[in-house]
């Protein structure tokens, strides 16, 4: 039932990133997954990545992966050189200004089923380009799938929705794994500034800023939180919120901890993907009293895990789905041992 509610979910939207906790969490089955269950005749979807997906060996571990299959229909986005070497017949709709190292973005549609490389487009913006020029193209829905280490394509700015990735890969330990993963679940469901402010600061894209309960906005003289909160001090913020354009730093939340302040701040970042502290820094942040709100909330669709570890190790599939679902309040999927529609 959650698969079918899954793929119900995913019809409604032009765009869905999937994204994974680690390497070897389950990617690109959820994707082949959602290729076979939604690609026939009536439901055309796309498929992009940004970076570089598909390869039958890990680059990195040496380790077989599955490849993505493209069935009868797909539309597809991928580089000059990955769409020469596929073995199967595609017929090429257009071929994009955006370049690659390996070529230009070929976007193209299968004619038959086959197997394929997806290098995609490397920055967010273009690749919500190739999610749009798809679309007009014919695609009903896109899938991105996103490169480890790089959630930029589950912004909310960029995708309508998410599917979030986990696994034993992650950690061999299940409570290590909820707490890695509960992490990441609950920046996604940080909640939204008024549509009101969030329509102001969309138009600000560079620095630091104040921001008073009316919206109005005072420059800080700091361009990133990378290096703390430098000379900022309590009576500067008399009860205003702090607007980081950019992204979020452990050093910066750990330099406010560290000043004691009697209020903590509240913090405004773009959306989820901005933030890049750790889970016992924000815990500790949170208890002091401080809050960080978004400009636009992620679409968290569902959970998947794959509890298959790259060496071979195996984690009770049942009671994973099970101990997830319970604490991070959304639907949890394991896609190979319950996406079987037939």
């Amino acid at each position: 039932m959650k698969t079918r509610d899954l793929l119900k979910k995913i019809l409604d939207l032009d765009s869905v990133a999937i994204v994974g906790m680690e390497k070897n969490t389950g990617k690109t089955e959820v994707l082949n997954f959602i290729v076979k269950h939604l690609g026939d005749s009536s439901t055309k979807i796309g498929v992009t990545s940004i970076g570089m997906d598909g390869e039958s060996i890990d680059q990195v571990t040496l380790t077989p992966k599955p490849e993505i299959i493209l069935r009868e229909g797909n539309f597809f986005a991928t580089s000059e050189r990955h769409f020469k070497e596929k073995k199967f017949l595609a017929e090429i709709l257009e071929v994009s200004e955006i370049f690659t190292p390996l070529g230009r973005i070929v976007l193209a549609k299968a004619l038959e089923p086959g197997k394929i490389i997806l290098t995609g487009p490397s920055t967010t913006t273009q690749v919500k380009r190739v999610i749009e020029d798809m679309i007009k193209l014919g695609a009903t829905t896109v899938l991105v799938d996103g490169a480890i280490f790089r959630l930029s394509s589950s912004s909310p700015f960029i995708t309508d929705g998410v599917i979030l990735a986990t696994g034993a890969a992650l950690s061999l330990n299940k409570y290590e794994l909820l707490k890695k993963t509960k992490h990441k679940v609950n920046l996604m469901k940080l909640p939204e500034v008024s549509q009101e402010l969030r329509k102001k600061l969309s138009s600000v894209i560079e620095a630091l800023w104040l921001v008073d309960d009316k919206g109005e906005l005072e420059k800080i003289p700091m361009k990133t939180t990378l290096l703390g909160i430098g000379d900022l001090e309590e009576d500067v913020l008399k009860g205003k919120r702090i607007y980081v354009t950019g992204s979020l730093s452990e050093k910066f939340v750990r330099n406010i901890i560290q000043r004691k302040w009697k209020t903590m701040p509240e913090i405004i970042v773009r959306d989820y993907t901005k933030v890049f502290v750790s889970p016992e820094t924000l815990d500790r942040y949170f208890r002091l009293g401080g809050r960080i709100f978004v400009l636009k909330q992620v679409n968290l669709l569902a959970v998947t895990v794959n509890p298959l570890s790259p060496k071979g190790y195996k984690l009770n599939s049942e009671e994973l789905v099970g101990l997830l679902e319970k604490e991070l309040g959304v639907p949890v999927i394991d896609v190979v041992e319950e996406g079987d529609l037939t």
